[in-house]
């Protein structure tokens, strides 16, 4: 399971529901749902599937939380819980992770905005 805030809606893959629960999906309906990084990659939602999920220690996720997921035909990944879930269950507040860019070599320190 990765936990993405650049991804809006929570994402599940082909392979992982396949693998796991014998479930496939046909590409008859593809809707546009991402492009990657780079902007070369598009990535198709080929259907939705309902699910519940849980992960330990998120400190304030202590049950299993449903979700529909959109279906990606992937191998590279099982689960994306994505930003709107992030959000509603406050998974990245201040004290649940460390979450900060490293400068990189060679630049001239951070370019942070501070409010």
């Amino acid at each position: 399971m990765l936990f993405d805030p650049q991804c809006r809606e929570d994402v599940i893959s082909t392979s992982f529901l396949a693998t796991g629960f014998g479930l496939h999906f046909d590409d008859s309906d593809p809707e546009l749902l991402a492009c990657s990084i780079t902007g070369h990659e598009k990535f198709f939602s080929i259907g939705r599937q309902s699910i519940r999920w849980w992960a330990p220690n998120l400190g304030n996720v202590y049950r299993f939380v449903p979700a529909t997921c959109r279906v990606v035909r992937s191998d590279h990944f099982d689960l994306i819980i994505g930003q709107l879930t992030i959000d509603e269950l406050e998974i990245f507040k201040p004290g649940m992770i460390a979450a900060f860019r490293s400068v990189l070599p060679g630049s001239k320190g951070c370019q942070c905005r501070f409010r």
